[in-house]
């Protein structure tokens, strides 16, 4: 998952993320970063306030969390369950 596919996905966005969020939507050169340096580069460059590089900060943290969170294996469950007899739909 890239940065700008999480920022496009999200439905509720919490309140310390809103201010980058709503930017970061319509920023057509939101570079798609791979390290929080980096984005808080292109951030101080373009020369947004600390407020929006807070912002960012607790966007990119989620992100992280989100790209880093162990996948749960659907296949594996759906084995297990039919093996309990309570096959997933």
């Amino acid at each position: 998952m890239t940065l700008t596919a999480y920022i496009d996905g999200l439905e509720a966005i919490p309140d310390e993320q809103q201010l980058f969020v709503e930017y970061a939507r319509l920023d057509g050169q939101l570079p798609d970063a791979r390290s929080w340096d980096e984005l808080k580069g292109y951030l101080t460059e373009i020369g947004v306030d600390n407020d929006m590089i807070l912002s960012a900060r607790h966007t990119w943290h989620a992100f992280h969390a989100e790209r880093t969170r162990p996948k749960r294996n659907v296949w594996r469950s759906s084995i297990l369950a039919a093996r309990r007899g309570n096959r997933r739909e």
